[in-house]
């Protein structure tokens, strides 16, 4: 089992009460991983969400583009929570990683059951989607002020 201070750190339980944070940790267990290691692939099953514990994850796109590198407090696969599709990204162990591994299902089924908290933790992962989709939209729209006419570098 995990100890609920495990998870204190991590924006997913921000606003919840003790007891809240120590019924996700009693279905959650600690995992470690090398380098390399592949945690979330595309395609994969949304089954498991990972707070990292220690070391960095890289997201990345098919083609291998970075999204993104988090570490410590950091969660991951929390996409899967909300929406339930397959996973869109690479998310690959940049060195030894630790991280709780929370299954989603049963997370899911216990949000279902405390409403309330359910409420805080799609929140909490709400407020950070959406800092993602404010950032996304700015690189989109830097990399779209650099687009020229296609036909300037034409001969």
């Amino acid at each position: 089992m995990v100890e609920a201070s495990a998870l204190k750190h991590s924006y997913l339980v921000v606003g919840l009460e003790e007891s809240a944070i120590a019924q996700i940790a009693e279905i959650s267990k600690i995992q470690s991983y090398s380098s390399g290691r592949c945690l979330i692939g595309i395609g994969d099953a949304a089954d498991e969400l990972f707070v990292i514990l220690s070391g960095r994850v890289q997201i990345t796109t098919a083609d291998g583009d970075e999204l993104g590198t988090v570490g410590e407090s950091s969660v991951v696969g929390e996409m899967g929570l909300v929406d339930a599709q397959r996973a869109t990204a690479n998310v690959v162990c940049m060195g030894p990683v630790s991280a709780v591994v929370i299954p989603i299902p049963e997370l899911r089924k216990m949000m279902n059951q405390n409403r309330q908290w359910g409420f805080v933790v799609l929140a909490n992962i709400s407020r950070v989607m959406s800092d993602r989709l404010r950032k996304t939209n700015a690189r989109v729209d830097l990399l779209s002020d650099q687009i020229t006419h296609p036909w300037e570098n034409a001969i």
